[in-house]
C-alpha cells in the first residue's frame, strides 16, 4: 500500500499492510502578482518535463518564520493563520517573467521502518539487488572480499545467501573494534543493519552502543549535528543573525554539504538505531527536516542537472554523497527523492557533465577553479555517473560511465549506484548544444570530437559561496582552454579575495568608478558581503534575501543545424548605482566562430566600462603600442584583433569591432628571474598572523623586492596562516631568517637562508615552499598574471608544485597555463553612459586552419552587424542595440543559396 502526495513521495507498507509513512498535503495559495519574478524557464527538461516541482521549503520556510521561526513537528499541519499573512511581496518563489505557480508544501510523518535491514535496500528489494550483483563484472570481488574476511561484503554476504558463517565473520569484526568509523560513511551502521537478525540479544546491546558512540547527536535534544559550522540549536535562528551568533546555525545545508559529507556517518548511525535507542528515530526526522529535504528541493528547484557551486567544484564527490543519503531515506522511511520524474535533478546530472566534458582527452572542459581535479583519470567521477546512468536510463550516460570506469572500481558503488545491464551509446545523435536554465547555463558544441569548439555563456544567480560574481561570463575551449574561468582554489585568501573570487578573473564586464575610495576599487560586480547572501544557512535565507541571490537570467537559446544562440541579462549583478542595463547575447557557429555582443548601460558617463577575455597564451595584438606601463606585461595598443594558443595547438582570433574608438590593454606574465639580491632588507621583526576568523587567513607575512622593471617596491613572498602565529623574522646582506609559533598547536618551525646560496627570488621561494608544508598559504608573488589594481594576487602551491615547479606548476616559470596566464581588457576612449561591445572570435584546431575574414557591417542607431566569410559561406548576423533583446541572422553558401534567414530566438527552445 503506497502513501501518495502531490510531492511525488510514497511511503512503505509494512509486513501487517499498515502504512508506515503517509503524507499530509497543503497548498500555499501565494498570490499571483504583476512583479512575479519566477517562470518555468526550461521548456523542456530532461526528466520530468510535464511538471515544473518548486521547493516547498521556500514557502515552508515563510510559514516557519511568521510563525516565529520555531520548527514544525513531522506530521504536524502548520496553523491556518499561517498562509493568511503571505503577501505577493513575500512570494520568495517569483522571478521575473510570468505569473507565480502555486506549491505544494508536504510535511511527511517520517517515520523509520522496525525491521532490518533498511539501509540501501530492504526485504522487498533484496531479490532485485542479489539480480543486480549477479549481473557485475565485480561480482568476483566482492566474493573474494567476503571469502577474505572484510567486514561489510560478509555482512552483505549474509543478506545474500543466509550463510551464517558470513554474518558471524561481520558481527564479530563489528563487536571487537575491527571495524574503523569512517569519516564519509559508517561501515560499521551497515554491518549491524546487515546483520540485525543474526545477533543474539547480548550481541545486539553491544552493537548498538558501539554504533551510537559514532553519530554525532546532542543526546539530550535529539538534534543531530549536520554542519562543521554550527552547533545544536534549540530551534534553527533565522539567516539575518548578528555575525556573532552565527555558530548557532544549525542548518548549512548547502556549504559542502556536510549533511551528506562530513556527518553522513551520522545519518547512517541513526537510521541503523531507530527504534532500538531513544531519539534516534528523532534525529533521522530533525535530520531529513532541516538538512536532507532542504537540500532536496533546492534541487527540485534546479532540476537539469547543472550544478550551482561555481563551475565545478566538488560536484562528482558531492553528488554521490547525495545520492547515498537520499537512498538511505528511501529505502529506511519510503520518502523517495530519487524519483527520476519528479526529482530528476540527480538523473539529469550525467547530462551536464557530458556536455561539459572533452571525452577524448578525459577531462571535463573546465580549469581547477574553485573545485576538484578536471581529470576523468580518478575514482571520484565514474560514481556519478554510474549513478545518474542508473537513475535516468540514459545510453549516452551510461557511455561516458564506461569510458571513465577506473580500474580499481569498488563493488559497493558498483552495486548499489551501477546498473550493468544498460545499453551504451555515444552522444553523436544529441544537440551538440544544449541550454540548462537551472543555473542560467548555455552550452554550445560544434560538435562532439575531439577537435570540435565547446563554448558557453553563464547566467546564473547567486547560490553559495563557491559561486563567484560571474554573470554573463564565457569561456572558449578547443583541445584545451583558450579563454578560461581564471584563477585557482588554494589554500589562504590571498589569491581568493584579491583576484579569483573577483570579475576581473572572468570573460565578462566590469564597471569602475575612478573615483570611488573603495579599497579595491575594480569594478566587480557584487559579492558575498554578509551571511545573508547564502544558501547554505537554508531555504529561509533564500526566501527573504531574494535581492542577494537574483543575479542574471538566462531569457533565450536555440540550436539550429548551423548555429547556437543564447541572451541574458546581468544586469542586478551590478549595484544599481553602477549598471542599469547589461545584456549579453552570443552566437555560435559551426564553423568555429563565436560571437558576443554587449548592450552596457551605466547611470553616468564617467563609470569605466571594461571587456574582459582571458587567455592562456601570451595574446599577440595587431596595430601600435601606445602606451607601456610595464614593458611586456601591462601594455596598451590601438589594434582591434589579439591571438592566442592554449597549451594544446587550439588558436582563438578575438577581433574587436566595438567599441569603434577603444584601446586594448595587454596584462599578464610571469617574472621568474628577479634577482635575490633585489629583496628588500628588513630589521628583525615581529608580527602576528592569522588573528582573525580561522577562515580568513588575516595579517599574511609579505615580504618585498625592489622591481628593476616598474621601479616600483612589489610584493615577493606572501605566507599566510590560518590560525593565531607569531612571526619573527630579518633579511639582511647575508640571510633571511624566519621563525613561525603557532599559539593553539604550540609547534615552532625556524628556518635560516643564505641568500647567496640562490640566485634569484624564484630559487629561494622554492626552497621556502617545500619547508613551509604545515597548515599555511604560500604564495610568490612576482609577475602580472593575476593582477588587480597594482598587486599580482598569486595563488599559494603546496609542496609538489615547489619541488618540481616544471612539471606540477609550469606558470611559475612562464610557461602556458590552463588557468589562464593574460587577458585583454577592452575599454571606449569616449566616455558615455551606453556603450556596445561586438566582439568575433575564430577558434581554429590549429594555426593552419583558416582564419576566415570578419568586418563590421553595419552600426546604425538601433542595430549593430557583423559579416563572417569562411569556406564559401557567408554569414550575416545582427543583434540589436535598443529594444527587444534579439536579432537576425542569415547564411548563404558559395552558390548563394539561402540556408538559414530567421530572427534569434525569444524564448528557450530546447532540441532533445
Amino acid at each position: 500500500m503506497k502513501g501518495v502526495d502531490a510531492g511525488g513521495m510514497g511511503g512503505y507498507a509494512s509486513r501487517d499492510g499498515a502504512a508506515c509513512c503517509r503524507g499530509r498535503v497543503r497548498s500555499l495559495p501565494l498570490a499571483r502578482s504583476g512583479a512575479a519574478r519566477y517562470t518555468d524557464r526550461v521548456s523542456r527538461p530532461l526528466l520530468g518535463a510535464r511538471r515544473m516541482l518548486l521547493p516547498r521549503s521556500a514557502a515552508l520556510m515563510c510559514v516557519l518564520a511568521l510563525a516565529g521561526g520555531s520548527a514544525l513537528v513531522a506530521g504536524e499541519a502548520p496553523p491556518a493563520e499561517a498562509y493568511a499573512v503571505v503577501k505577493p511581496a513575500d512570494n520568495p518563489l517569483a522571478k521575473k517573467g510570468g505569473a507565480v505557480p502555486v506549491p505544494t508544501i508536504t510535511w511527511e510523518k517520517v517515520a523509520v521502518r522496525p525491521d532490518h535491514p533498511r539501509m540501501l535496500f530492504t526485504k522487498e528489494t533484496k531479490a532485485a539487488l542479489a539480480t543486480r550483483i549477479d549481473q557485475s563484472p565485480l561480482r568476483p570481488k566482492f566474493l573474494e572480499a567476503a571469502e577474505q574476511g572484510e567486514p561489510m561484503a560478509c555482512a552483505l554476504m549474509y543478506q545474500l545467501t543466509g550463510r551464517e558463517r558470513y554474518a558471524r565473520s561481520a558481527i564479530h569484526a563489528l563487536l571487537t573494534g575491527r571495524i574503523t568509523p569512517g569519516t564519509m560513511y559508517q561501515p560499521m551502521s551497515y554491518v549491524f543493519d546487515w546483520t540485525y537478525d543474526a545477533m543474539t540479544d547480548e550481541e545486539r546491546r553491544e552493537a548498538i552502543e558501539r554504533v551510537w558512540a559514532t553519530a554525532t547527536v546532542d543526546r539530550a535534544s535529539g538534534w543531530p549535528r549536520c554542519s562543521a559550522y554550527s552547533g545544536y540549536p534549540e530551534d534553527p535562528l533565522p539567516s539575518e543573525t548578528r555575525p556573532d551568533q552565527w555558530p548557532r546555525f544549525y542548518n548549512w545545508t548547502f556549504h559542502d554539504q556536510d549533511c551528506v559529507r562530513r556527518y553522513a556517518p551520522t545519518l547512517e548511525a541513526v537510521i541503523a538505531l531507530a527504534g532500538h535507542k531513544p531519539r534516534a528515530a528523532e534525529s533521522v526526522r530533525h535530520y531529513w527536516e532541516y538538512s536532507l529535504k532542504d537540500l532536496g528541493l533546492f534541487l527540485d528547484y534546479l532540476r537539469d542537472g547543472s550544478y550551482w557551486q561555481g563551475y565545478y567544484w566538488s560536484v562528482t564527490t558531492r553528488a554521490a554523497e547525495i545520492h547515498r543519503a537520499f537512498a538511505l531515506i528511501r529505502s529506511a522511511t519510503g520518502i523517495d527523492y530519487l524519483d527520476p520524474k519528479a526529482h530528476p535533478y540527480l538523473a539529469n546530472l550525467g547530462r551536464w557533465i557530458l556536455y561539459c566534458s572533452d571525452v577524448a582527452r578525459r577531462r571535463v572542459v573546465y580549469n581547477y577553479g574553485d573545485g576538484e581535479m578536471v581529470n576523468f583519470d580518478t575514482t571520484r567521477v565514474f560514481p556519478v555517473l554510474a549513478m545518474s546512468a542508473d537513475l535516468s536510463k540514459d545510453p549516452r550516460v551510461e557511455w561516458l560511465a564506461r569510458q571513465v570506469q577506473p580500474e580499481g572500481a569498488d563493488w559497493f558503488t558498483e552495486f548499489f549506484c551501477h546498473d550493468p545491464t544498460l545499453p551504451a551509446t555515444g552522444p553523436g545523435d544529441l544537440p551538440p548544444s544544449r541550454a540548462f536554465p537551472g543555473t542560467g547555463l548555455a552550452v554550445m558544441r560544434t560538435g562532439w570530437k575531439g577537435h570540435d569548439v565547446w563554448a558557453s555563456t553563464r547566467f546564473c544567480d547567486w547560490f553559495d559561496m563557491h559561486g563567484h560574481p560571474d554573470a554573463g561570463s564565457f569561456i572558449l575551449y578547443c583541445q584545451s582552454p583558450l579563454a578560461p574561468d581564471t584563477g585557482f582554489y588554494c589554500p589562504g585568501n590571498y589569491h581568493a579575495n584579491g583576484y579569483y573570487t573577483r570579475t576581473v578573473a572572468h570573460n565578462t564586464i566590469t564597471v569602475r568608478d575612478p573615483a570611488a575610495k573603495t579599497p579595491l576599487n575594480d569594478g566587480c560586480q557584487r559579492t558575498r558581503d554578509k551571511r545573508t547572501w547564502s544558501f547554505a544557512i537554508g531555504a529561509d535565507a533564500w526566501v527573504y534575501n531574494q535581492d542577494e541571490f537574483d543575479r542574471a537570467n538566462l531569457l533565450a537559446f536555440e540550436t539550429q543545424e548551423l548555429y547556437d544562440y543564447c541572451a541574458g541579462e546581468a544586469t542586478k549583478a551590478y549595484r544599481p548605482e553602477m549598471v542599469r542595463e547589461f545584456v549579453r547575447q552570443t552566437v555560435l557557429l559551426r564553423d568555429g566562430f563565436f560571437l558576443v555582443f554587449d548592450r552596457v548601460e551605466a547611470p553616468r558617463a564617467e563609470l569605466e566600462k571594461r571587456w574582459l577575455m582571458h587567455f592562456v597564451g601570451e595574446p599577440a595584438i595587431d596595430g601600435r603600442l601606445v602606451r607601456a606601463e610595464v614593458k611586456g606585461h601591462i601594455e596598451d595598443y590601438d589594434g582591434s584583433v589579439a591571438v592566442s594558443r592554449g597549451k594544446e595547438r587550439g588558436v582563438v582570433r578575438c577581433q574587436t569591432l566595438l567599441p569603434a574608438q577603444r584601446v586594448i590593454r595587454k596584462i599578464g606574465g610571469a617574472r621568474p628571474n628577479i634577482p635575490v639580491s633585489t629583496l628588500c632588507r628588513v630589521p628583525r621583526t615581529v608580527q602576528r598572523m592569522g588573528t582573525g576568523s580561522r577562515w580568513e587567513w588575516t595579517d599574511p607575512l609579505i615580504l618585498y623586492y625592489n622591481d628593476p622593471l616598474s621601479g616600483k617596491k612589489l610584493g615577493a613572498i606572501c605566507i599566510g596562516r590560518e590560525t593565531p602565529t607569531e612571526a619573527e623574522y630579518e633579511i639582511n646582506d647575508k640571510e633571511f631568517y624566519l621563525k613561525l609559533h603557532a599559539y593553539e598547536r604550540g609547534k615552532t618551525d625556524e628556518f635560516r637562508f643564505k641568500l647567496a646560496d640562490y640566485e634569484t627570488l624564484l630559487d629561494l621561494a622554492r626552497d621556502l615552499g617545500k619547508r613551509l608544508q604545515w597548515h599555511s598559504a604560500f604564495h610568490y608573488l612576482p609577475g602580472y598574471e593575476y593582477y588587480n589594481e597594482g598587486v599580482n594576487y598569486a595563488p599559494s602551491y603546496g609542496y609538489p608544485a615547489w619541488e618540481n615547479p616544471a612539471i606540477n606548476a609550469p606558470e611559475l616559470i612562464g610557461a602556458a597555463n590552463d588557468a589562464g596566464s593574460w587577458r585583454i581588457e577592452v575599454y571606449p576612449t569616449q566616455q558615455a553612459a551606453r556603450d556596445y561591445f561586438f566582439h568575433v572570435m575564430r577558434v581554429q584546431a590549429n594555426a593552419e586552419e583558416d582564419p576566415g575574414t570578419v568586418t563590421l557591417a553595419r552600426d546604425e542607431a538601433g542595430r549593430a552587424e557583423a559579416k563572417v566569410v569562411l569556406g564559401g559561406r557567408t554569414y550575416l548576423v545582427a543583434f540589436n542595440k535598443t529594444g527587444d533583446i534579439g536579432g537576425h541572422i542569415r547564411i548563404t553558401d558559395a552558390a548563394g543559396q539561402v540556408l538559414a534567414d530567421r530572427d534569434f530566438a525569444k524564448t528557450i527552445e530546447q532540441k532533445d
